[in-house]
């Protein structure tokens, strides 16, 4: 991307215009946005006036393993599934992962079975592999709709959308819910059972 390849290798000085530019600018569209208070108003940040680190980049990826479990083996985390930054969501997956993994190792122990076999640990691959990708696929549907800014329909889509879950608040409860891990932890920790 040319902006990319300009924004890595502009002086400090044009590097501060430009993110000044883009954070302070108005928007290309006119969306509608639904705001319930009369109150509500959006200020712009303060200028930032130096650059105190060297400027680093990374891509935006997304990828998980074919499979989860072989015989004695258990991915979980980072090892298994990587997600790009744009909701801080690998370590709360990973922790997830944690949490199914214990679960069926301590099933296993309490039912005297092998916790090694592959077949014994599908369970946790089936569960954890579901949410992975679904928080992927999540993730890289919002990141795709921000990457879109130069069409119309789907920019107001997405601020009409974004809107309405900030001014709705059992929605947006819904979110944070989701984005803390409330709805993809195991419903019980079989360790607690011991």
């Amino acid at each position: 991307n040319d902006l990319f390849g300009y924004l890595m290798q502009a002086s400090d000085e044009e590097f501060l215009k430009e993110l000044n530019y883009n954070l302070t600018r108005r928007p290309l569209y006119n969306t509608p946005n639904l705001v319930f208070s009369p109150k509500a108003t959006f200020d712009f940040p303060p200028p930032i006036t130096e650059v105190c680190n060297k400027r680093l980049s990374f891509p935006l990826s997304m990828q998980q393993a074919n499979q989860f479990v072989a015989p004695r083996v258990a991915l979980v985390g980072d090892a298994a599934h990587n997600i790009h930054p744009l909701a801080g969501q690998g370590l709360n997956l990973g922790l997830t992962d944690s949490a199914y993994l214990a679960n069926v190792i301590v099933k296993n122990l309490k039912s005297g079975n092998d916790i090694g076999r592959q077949d014994h640990l599908r369970e946790y691959e089936g569960a954890s592999m579901s949410i992975n990708s679904s928080m992927m696929y999540g993730l890289e549907f919002i990141k795709r709709s921000y990457e879109a800014n130069d069409n119309g329909v789907t920019v107001n889509l997405r601020n009409l959308t974004t809107s309405t879950i900030n001014n709705f608040s059992p929605l947006k409860s819904w979110f944070i819910d989701a984005a803390n891990g409330k709805y993809s932890q195991p419903t019980d920790y079989e360790w607690k059972k011991l």
